[in-house]
């Protein structure tokens, strides 16, 4: 069994694909960790040309001693989906989850197997570099390991639901029954179970990716998602028995009014961009809002 299974979850974004694995194998050569990695692209039923880019790259990466499975659904899944069989496909003793439009740092996979070098990790939360936790600001300044989850270090859980990107986390790969929940993200209910089976994590204070500058026109989902995390926490809690300590997080509910409004008074300022069915979606929302308190 590999060291690390690199998961890439893709769909319909083939140019940005080839982009992703072709600076990928730049780095697992200068990485010198070849041989401990595997690399895994599950494609959500892509009607682009991802299979292509993925058939054409593989062999460059098996060249240098890297394993490469690639999993082709026959519809799209839904993302959800597509992470869970991404996690339960690999065949490393950790799973990396890397988004097929974020950029990995030159030392990423140093840093990583850096950490996994203790074994006792059950899993690892990066820094990743986006607004408002970027370079000046880290949402992870110093590394600490939690060696069990419990009432007095509950907190410890709060950045990973606050900052819940998809290629900051590493978990250990084991046998999991995942309960997944509607509109809620499969790889953070990963993460937390494998958390709670085999009992800790580290915060690291490392920065192992970015997005494109123009991310923004890549967002499919709505901005106050801390709303659908915060859903899933209290589930969590409850679950392991530690929900009378949802509120000492003192997570607040974000308004759907106001952070819609926000965002839009952003786009028109021309502070950032929206793609036209996200912003399409925000004003859904201002007005389901405004008729509801009227």
């Amino acid at each position: 069994m590999t060291k690390l299974t690199i998961a890439i979850p893709t769909f319909n974004r083939a140019n940005r694909l080839e982009k992703s694995l072709r600076n990928l194998l730049q780095q697992v050569k200068s990485s010198g960790f070849s041989s401990d990695l595997e690399i895994l692209v599950s494609d959500n039923g892509s009607d682009d040309d991802t299979q292509q880019v993925i058939l054409a790259l593989q062999p460059f990466f098996i060249k240098i001693g890297v394993a490469f499975t690639h999993i082709e659904n026959d519809e799209n899944l839904g993302v959800d989906e597509n992470i869970r069989r991404c996690y339960q496909s690999a065949s490393g003793d950790y799973v990396w989850f890397v988004s097929d439009d974020d950029n990995l740092y030159t030392d990423s996979i140093s840093s990583v197997m850096s950490e996994l070098a203790n074994k006792s990790v059950g899993a690892i939360f990066f820094n990743f570099n986006q607004t408002p936790y970027g370079l000046d600001s880290p949402l992870i300044k110093e590394r600490v390991k939690i060696n069990t989850i419990n009432e007095d270090n509950i907190a410890c859980l709060k950045n990973v639901y606050r900052w819940p990107k998809l290629t900051a986390m590493v978990v250990k790969n084991i046998d999991l029954s995942l309960a997944l929940h509607e509109n809620l993200f499969t790889h953070i209910e990963i993460f937390m179970r494998v958390v709670l089976k085999v009992g800790g994590f580290v915060s690291s204070p490392k920065f192992i990716a970015y997005p494109d500058d123009d991310f923004m026109d890549h967002i499919d989902f709505v901005p106050y998602v801390g709303n659908w995390t915060n859903k899933q926490l209290r589930i969590f809690l409850t679950e392991v028995n530690l929900s009378d300590s949802y509120e000492t997080l003192c997570i607040p509910e974000l308004s759907v009014l106001g952070i819609s409004l926000q965002w839009l008074g952003a786009y028109y300022r021309d502070n950032f961009k929206l793609n036209d069915s996200l912003r399409a979606k925000l004003w859904q929302d201002v007005y389901k809002e405004l008729r509801w308190k009227n």
